[in-house]
């Protein structure tokens, strides 16, 4: 058969050698009890029979969020990429109970067709206002823990954004009291073999060294420890370890396909990626130090993606264990592939059909902006960012050293993301509400003084009126000066 295989941005170091097919011992003159072929007597990943609700919770890869904790409850766990270059993960997490999960980031919309095909219950900290609007209009249940039910890690060094945490027995808590059903009948995304998978029935090839290139700034990599069985994972060729055990991360399959990611602007807010995923394509399975092509389908945005084996057309079977899926885009010109050290482009269309994805609106489609984020015009991000900004603040004093103020600073999207979902939360403390607004601060004294970087508990997230922020009136009086800080 054509070896059809590389198409996709990986790296598969070719090691020379093939396995030989184990051939059965059988003997007639002996007699052999074969063992009774009940697969529930299987200690699987996660139970076939089991109809509890996943957890589907994002957890932010950026560098200055590692460690990451939890990991290693997680079943399933998709890595796409984001803003910027960077990619994010939405890790699944079913009959299982973990005390750190984390660092939990905030929503976006290339994650929601995978929670909702799971019936997950979407965990995130605040999120993008498109991604924040299609929640409730695709009927998913959704935990926002960036409150009552997440919680800072102050020890740790490293910027606000990136300490927020969460563990399972909070989510069920916060599952009762929002009246989140626990239970459904969807299936496991995948199907897990009883027995190891047998790639010698297929035409396979090595790959001990696997490389996944999201963009320049973050690429997926993974080695083959043969003792164990697994895969070590690393980013940027940096081992990727857990906060709380310091262990390396390691994964059993990996699935890897691409699709086209759309750069678009929405309400101002620049950079966001969507994703082509109704349709059919082409990828990998790979595990055990081996490869197979294979291919998926996706028919609407809450149909499950169907893998299968390319070869025969046999539904996909992994391997028991955890699955990472890294979904890259395939149509990113600087992605590239190499086989034995030799570097060959991407084929963007070899074996990719597409339909366009449902829900997107024209006007969006409309006002893509270039991948290349150097070609976006800073000022006009600073500009499109202050308005929103302003508009959404409740004390409108001093614009000028406000609009100033964004010109000066150059924050990241999620700095930015931040900013606007903190600023939500304070207009709906008692301290912001009362006596007409008269101890909101400047929106200049409120920036300066990197207010949102505070934790904060609204109204609506508190039952005790004790729990909700309040400071003094000489805490707020001074605050409430024009000054220059």
């Amino acid at each position: 058969m054509k070896k059809k295989f590389l198409f996709i941005l990986v790296v598969l170091l070719i090691v020379t050698g093939c396995g030989s097919k184990k051939e059965n011992d059988t003997n007639t003159n002996e007699e052999v009890k074969e063992p009774p072929k009940n697969e529930e007597k299987v200690k699987y990943i996660v139970d076939p029979n089991s109809k509890t609700r996943p957890f589907a919770i994002m957890i932010n890869c950026h560098n200055g969020a590692l460690p990451q904790a939890g990991l290693q409850d997680a079943y399933v766990v998709y890595e796409l990429m984001v803003e910027g270059g960077i990619t994010r993960m939405m890790a699944l997490f079913k009959d299982i109970d973990s005390d750190k999960i984390g660092s939990i980031r905030s929503a976006r919309m290339q994650y929601l067709d995978y929670a909702l095909e799971n019936n997950a219950i979407y965990i995130h900290a605040g999120g993008a206002p498109d991604a924040l609007a299609n929640i409730p209009a695709l009927g998913i249940n959704d935990i926002d823990v960036d409150g009552v039910y997440g919680n800072r890690d102050t020890s740790l060094n490293r910027s606000w954004e990136h300490t927020l945490f969460a563990n399972t027995n909070t989510l069920k808590q916060a599952m009762s009291d929002k009246g989140i059903a626990s239970e459904s009948d969807t299936p496991n995304i995948l199907k897990y073999s009883p027995t190891s998978f047998d790639f010698s029935k297929y035409e396979s090839i090595n790959a001990n060294n696997i490389s996944i290139k999201y963009s320049d700034y973050r690429t997926s990599n993974y080695v083959y420890d043969e003792s164990k069985k697994v895969y070590l994972r690393s980013m940027n060729d940096v081992p990727n370890t857990d906060l709380v055990t310091n262990k390396q991360y390691e994964v059993k399959n990996i699935i890897v396909y691409g699709v086209n990611y759309t750069t678009y602007t929405y309400s101002g807010y620049y950079g966001y990626q969507r994703i082509d995923n109704i349709g059919t394509g082409e990828g990998y399975y790979i595990s055990e130090g081996k490869a197979i092509p294979i291919t998926w389908q996706k028919n609407d945005r809450a149909s499950q993606t169907i893998y299968k084996i390319k070869e025969t057309n046999e539904d996909l079977v992994v391997n028991n264990g955890n699955t990472y899926i890294q979904i890259y885009p395939i149509n990113q010109p600087m992605n590239t592939y190499m086989l034995n050290n030799r570097e060959v482009l991407t084929e963007k269309s070899k074996g990719y059909i597409q339909k366009s994805q449902e829900g997107i609106d024209k006007k969006v489609k409309e006002n893509n902006t270039s991948i290349n984020n150097t070609s976006i015009n800073i000022k006009e991000i600073n500009k499109e960012r202050f308005e929103l900004f302003w508009k959404e603040y409740p004390k409108k004093v001093n614009k000028f050293k406000s609009e100033e103020w964004f010109n000066k600073n150059s924050l990241t999207d999620e700095q930015f993301d931040l900013i606007m979902t903190k600023l939500k939360k304070f207009k709906d403390t008692t301290d912001w509400k009362k006596d007409n607004g008269k101890y909101i601060p400047y929106p200049i004294t409120w920036l300066n003084q990197k207010r949102w970087e505070d934790e904060v508990i609204t109204i609506s997230e508190s039952n005790n009126p004790n729990n909700i922020v309040k400071y003094s009136d000489e805490w707020w009086n001074k605050l409430g000066s024009d000054s220059n800080d």
